[in-house]
């Protein structure tokens, strides 16, 4: 989890203890010591059980030699009360050394008053120097440690109450069963012809586990690309113009495992698409799309996760919207966990795993007198949706045209300059819809357009519209224009305006946010009034409501 870093001495010690305690675990001990004095660190446990070791060994001397010069290094670098305990615990069950282990301990005491650890080491060395009446109340004042309960099981046999000291050498035991503290307590179990009952049932543990996961512990290996399986799909692959298309990302678990989402999981959940437009028009679209899915449960062996995904979104929809009579083909490439290769490639993370690709149609609008005029009748004389389909239609084929204007699209396409008027007109119609939801709609179609003083005052009749949502898109659709002065009309709305949406709004787009104090004198009516100085003097010429 941490490459580069040290791993702390306490893991070494846990894990060394674990080794010296299993069959044929002196080269993992070996390899774990070299380890730790790679790092070069000193720590006077690890050079006790690497004594132990070697005694183990039958190399005597090489032991008494690593206890030597470890406890002479231990003394000279003793500062930290830890370092004190520790010095404590060796005289008391290494090198016993009675006084020596009173002087260390009290030392760790005084250093740590509040200590349980510190407390139960002083109490093992009393113990052992006859002053069973301090090591008592050391005992009965703190929390029971595993060095407390040694201590206690000492005293307990010294007054001959055997049953009460094997009771407590087994609890000493139970707390920590591969410490050297617990090989000294199994000895004088011994002695009192007394055993060690484990409180746990290895057996049954291990029966348990094999019911649970079988006797086979490690997984069987099988290819990434195989445990997973890596799907976009959508309904259909031709869509009119102005039709929405969602997708959906598949994610199927073909493994016997349950396998979970996360950022340090074999899976971390991250998908991109890119997009690669053909036909009339030629555009790449790098990571039109890119989120993360988290499942908050792990997906079971044979289940899948769907995620919708919004296709027709960002600079693909703008492209889509504004070339209503261009023929397009395009292709959707979803990766899972993308990273990019030295060349540039974009692969998988998971080895294997191959893009997932669909193919879409969207044709050419096809314009002519009469699909025009049924379109402007619905938009007069229809219902809500086919209104608000005419209205981006209309939007689109104006913003077609100045894009050929500008930019020369590449492919030929109707329109005329009494067209264009026909559409204008036909917005402005949208725009003063009695439909709220029409005429938020069609404010929103023409936020790509530029605005004429006709847009413009149609636009601006959504300021005093009824319901929040259209004077919103209104507030929203003059303010980005940023060529007109409407930072009265922004004050105005973030201080008066009756919705929080719109006056938040409003201040998101450059409005002082209103304190108690601040009034307006001029109504709502006078400041869409035209300033006289001003070169568009009249975009916002309202007739007061």
């Amino acid at each position: 989890m941490y490459p580069g870093q040290n791993v702390p001495e306490a893991i070494y010690i846990e894990w060394l203890k674990c080794c010296c305690n299993v069959p044929k675990g002196e080269q993992k001990c070996l390899q774990l010591t070299e380890q730790l004095r790679n790092q070069g660190s000193f720590n006077l446990q690890i050079n006790v059980l690497s004594a132990m070791l070697a005694a183990k060994k039958g190399d005597n001397p090489a032991a008494q030699q690593i206890i030597k010069m470890a406890e002479q290094k231990a003394i000279q670098l003793a500062v930290e009360p830890a370092d004190f305990q520790t010095l404590a615990w060796f005289y008391c069950f290494i090198n016993k050394n009675s006084e020596l282990a009173i002087d260390w301990a009290n030392k760790a005491y005084a250093a740590e008053p509040n200590s349980a650890v510190s407390a139960g080491l002083l109490a093992c060395a009393m113990a052992d120097n006859n002053q069973p009446d301090a090591a008592q109340s050391l005992i009965d004042n703190f929390p029971n440690t595993q060095f407390a309960d040694f201590a206690r099981a000492k005293l307990q046999l010294l007054k001959n109450n055997k049953q009460s000291g094997i009771e407590s050498l087994r609890s000493a035991i139970d707390k920590d069963p591969a410490s050297i503290i617990a090989q000294q307590a199994l000895s004088l179990l011994e002695e009192q012809k007394s055993d060690y009952i484990p409180i746990y049932d290895t057996n049954t543990i291990i029966t348990s586990i094999q019911q649970v996961i079988g006797e086979q512990i490690v997984p069987q290996f099988i290819n990434p690309e195989r445990m997973l399986s890596f799907q976009l799909n959508i309904r259909g692959n031709r869509f009119a113009y102005g039709n929405d298309f969602i997708g959906t990302i598949s994610i199927t678990n073909n493994w016997y495992e349950p396998v979970v989402f996360s950022e340090n999981g074999f899976c971390k959940g991250q998908i991109s698409i890119d997009a690669d437009v053909t036909g009339d028009i030629k555009r790449h679209f790098d990571k039109l799309v890119s989120i993360t899915t988290r499942p908050s449960m792990p997906i079971e062996p044979g289940r899948s996760v769907v995620v919708p995904i919004h296709l027709c979104t960002g600079k693909l929809r703008e492209l889509l919207i504004s070339h209503p009579q261009a023929s397009l083909n395009i292709r959707f490439t979803a990766y899972l966990d993308p990273i990019a290769s030295p060349d540039g490639k974009v692969t998988s993370a998971i080895p294997g795993i191959m893009p997932a690709i669909i193919d879409l149609e969207r044709p050419r609008t096809e314009i002519n007198q009469d699909f025009l005029q049924n379109r402007f009748n619905s938009l007069s004389q229809g219902r809500q949706g086919p209104k608000i389909k005419a209205a981006q239609l209309f939007a689109g084929l104006l913003l077609e045209n100045q894009d050929d204007a500008a930019f020369q699209t590449g492919y030929s396409f109707t329109t005329t300059q009494r067209m264009n008027s026909m559409l204008k007109s036909a917005l402005v119609q949208g725009l003063n819809d009695s439909d709220w939801v029409v005429k938020t709609h069609s404010i929103s179609s023409i936020s790509d357009l530029p605005l004429d003083f006709q847009l413009t005052n149609a636009v601006s009749s959504g300021l005093q519209d009824q319901h929040w949502p259209t004077r919103m898109m209104a507030v929203w659709v003059l303010a980005q224009k940023g060529n007109y002065n409407f930072a009265k009309v922004l004050d105005h709305l973030a201080e008066y305006d009756e919705n929080e949406f719109v006056q938040r709004m409003a201040i998101a787009l450059g409005a002082k946010t209103p304190t108690p104090r601040q009034k307006f004198e001029k109504s709502f009516a006078d400041l869409l009034k035209p300033d006289p100085n001003s070169e568009s003097a009249d975009l916002f010429a309202l007739p007061a409501k």
